[in-house]
């Protein structure tokens, strides 16, 4: 097909969302508030602009938080092929990549921390004709907006504290370091 256009205006709020949802149903945070208004109109794709910390001690003041989690970019691309397998059916794949790259500012003044996620995901098709394949691909634009959603998941859970349960075991002896212990 060649490069072909696709309306994505709506996968950063997807991400926002998903983020928002994420960090509100962990319980970790009092509270999770999303402001969908882009703050920072300065930057261009190559070269990102942070919010001054003038502009994140008013903002914290203002919504009454501690921190800030800016998305700063949200790169978004795929790619759609099939062909002939030697089992004599069509093989068609559609691979979609983002790249999510965050900053977390605080109204404290300490040092703000970027961190960027990358993820695939891949949807397959088989079938005994090239459109039967194809056609069981989802529509690009759908799974690229869910994928959207997906980072966005992903995004909050890298935040949040992993708990692992693990055994200890407790050992007697008699010696002086081991009672102290």
């Amino acid at each position: 097909q060649g490069n072909i256009d696709i309306d994505l205006s709506a996968a950063r709020l997807n991400c926002l969302f998903a983020v928002t949802q994420t960090l509100e149903e962990s319980r970790i945070f009092k509270s999770v508030s999303l402001l969908d208004v882009c703050q920072n109109k300065e930057g261009t794709f190559w070269h990102k602009n942070l919010l001054t910390q003038q502009q994140t001690d008013s903002l914290c003041e203002y919504y009454q938080v501690d921190a800030i989690l800016s998305l700063e970019q949200l790169v978004i691309y795929d790619i759609v092929e099939n062909f002939l397998t030697t089992d004599e059916d069509y093989y068609a794949y559609l691979q979609a990549f983002q790249t999510s790259v965050w900053s977390l500012q605080y109204a404290d003044g300490r040092k703000h921390q970027d961190f960027t996620l990358v993820d695939t995901l891949i949807w397959e098709g088989r079938a005994y004709t090239r459109e039967n394949a194809i056609q069981q691909l989802p529509d690009r634009k759908t799974a690229l907006l869910d994928m959207s959603t997906y980072v966005g998941e992903k995004s909050a859970l890298a935040l949040l504290p992993l708990w692992e349960t693990t055994d200890r075991y407790i050992y007697e002896d008699a010696s002086e370091a081991m009672q102290k212990g």
